[in-house]
Formats: C-alpha cells, structure tokens, sequence
C-alpha cells in the first residue's frame, strides 16, 4: 500500500470515529428529555437492576429537566431493585423530595422487588403501591468483606504494608479485625442506618411511628400485602393503579404518561462495553468495604 494511500485510510478512519463519537455526544445529551405533549403531562421514570453511582447519575438528569418543565405535574417511579450504594440511593431520594416541595406529585410502583435503597427512594413518594407478591424492606445498612489471614498464614505468605494511619487498612483481609476498628464500622453503619430512618419518617411519620418503623427496620423483608398492612406501603396495585393515583393527586383525568427518549445508539454502546454476566462480580468488587443498602437475596 501506498504512503499516500495510507494516510487516506487513517484520515479515513478518523473521520469516521469523529462522525461516532459527536452522534454519540448529541444522542446522549438528547436521551434524558422527555417525550413532550401538551397540557398537563406525568413523567415515568424506571428504576431496575443495582443502584449504582451510574444509575443515580442519569436519575438525576432526567430530574434536573422535569424541575425545568412546567408541564410535569407528576413523576410515576417504577422500582425493581435490590437497592445498592447508600450516596446513590440519597442523591434520587432528595431530588424527588425536592420536586414534591415543589409541588410535583410523586408516585411509588414497585415491581418484582424494591428493597433497602430502593425502599429508601419510594419513601419520598406522595404514595407508594406494591403488588401482593413484591419484596420490600430490608431496610437497613450492611458492610460487606472477607479475611483470608488462616488461608495466607498456611500457604506461608506474608503482607507487608506501609501505612499512615492505624486506621488506613480498615477491613483489611489479610489480618484480624480489632475491637476497636469493630465498633468504628459499627457506628459508621448506625449513622448510615439511622440517616434511612430519618428519611423515612420525614415523608411518612404520619403513616408509621418511629417506634414501629424501628421495630420493622430490622433488615427483614416483606411481601407487599404485610408492607400494607405495617404501614410501609400505601395501597396495593401495579403500574395501572399508580397510574389512577397520580391522575387523583394531580387532579386530571385527561393527565399524559411520557417516558424518557431512549437513546438507540447510547445504549447500543453501552451494551457493547457491559458484561452482563459479571454485573453482581464488578459490583461487589467495586463496593466491598463500603455501607450498602441492598437486600443481598436477589439480584437484577
């Protein structure tokens, strides 16, 4: 091949991966905005698999453009997670308190599953419904590790580590975990949890007493029918009915659901860069040695 022919190619190639990379821009910055109708119109917004600083970060895209349109009266949140990181969890929950101070009418459905950060989410609902059959609560905090010191010590190896502070290598797996550091991650973990139960009542102290919310917050979970009836869930019913409820808060029958455009060749490439079959291995790689809100029974 050529010299000159070479360098066409490149140039070539180049342009075309510039022509990719700015239709990947502008589709990206397109795919949070909603689909427009007239008159008086109600978001939903779907919220499946881990919560994860990803998922909170597109959350909140789509919520920063609804704060900005005046007609969205109402978002319908469609849950179907385990939850996951407890920042993650808290940035989607204080940006939909945040439009309902506004006067935006926030609705909770829960799908398959809507447990600890998820839950966490649906508690800064108007209302929140839940099929018969959902799993809900686990409303708690977990920190997660492992320690391998019996196995190193038998196969002869050693860890050498240098250090600034006795507190540097916290969870570390390759040594006991002291008395001290115990009740450090302790009171990390309460302060977490207890923020989960600040939050709760904040929303819905009217519907659940501290005391029993603390008695039910124990980590255990809930169909959705014993979630009614403990006072963590509203009303039974799925997407149709959250659908009556909001049209009821709004206060019109002739209210418009739109969805969020999706953005084909977005997700086109980001199905391309995810590995399906390692979800729950990255993240638990990612978030060992952090509090995490997330019922560890089921996985999206």
């Amino acid at each position: 091949m050529r010299k000159n022919e070479k360098k066409m190619l490149w140039f070539g190639l180049l342009f075309l991966l510039g022509i990719i990379f700015t239709l990947y821009r502008v589709v990206s910055r397109v795919s949070d905005l909603h689909v427009r109708s007239e008159g008086k119109n109600a978001l939903i917004v779907s919220i499946t698999g881990t919560i994860s600083f990803e998922m909170a970060e597109r959350i909140l895209k789509i919520l920063e453009r609804t704060e900005e349109d005046p007609s969205i009266k109402g978002i319908v949140v469609k849950l179907n997670s385990p939850g996951g990181t407890v920042g993650s969890s808290q940035e989607i929950y204080y940006a939909l308190k945040k439009l309902r101070e506004k006067g935006v009418k926030i609705v909770a459905s829960m799908g398959d599953i809507a447990a600890s950060g998820a839950y966490y989410i649906a508690s800064a609902a108007d209302t929140i419904l839940a099929n018969p059959g959902t799993i809900t609560g686990s409303i708690g905090v977990i920190m997660n590790g492992f320690n391998i010191k019996d196995l190193i010590d038998k196969l002869g190896v050693r860890s050498v580590k240098i250090q600034s502070g006795k507190m540097k290598d916290l969870m570390s797996p390759f040594r006991e975990m002291t008395g001290e550091e115990a009740r450090y991650l302790q009171s990390l973990v309460m302060d977490s949890y207890e923020q989960f139960i600040k939050d709760i009542l904040d929303n819905r102290k009217a519907k659940i007493s501290r005391e029993k919310l603390l008695r039910l917050a124990d980590g255990r979970i809930f169909t959705g029918s014993i979630a009614k009836n403990e006072g963590l869930v509203d009303e039974i019913g799925g997407m149709s009915q959250a659908k009556d409820v909001m049209r009821k808060l709004v206060g019109s029958q002739d209210l418009i659901f739109v969805e969020p455009k999706e953005a084909m060749l977005s997700n086109m490439l980001s199905e391309l860069m995810k590995n399906k079959n390692n979800a729950v291995e990255q993240f638990l790689k990612m978030h060992l040695n952090i509090p995490l809100m997330y019922y560890p029974g089921v996985w999206q």
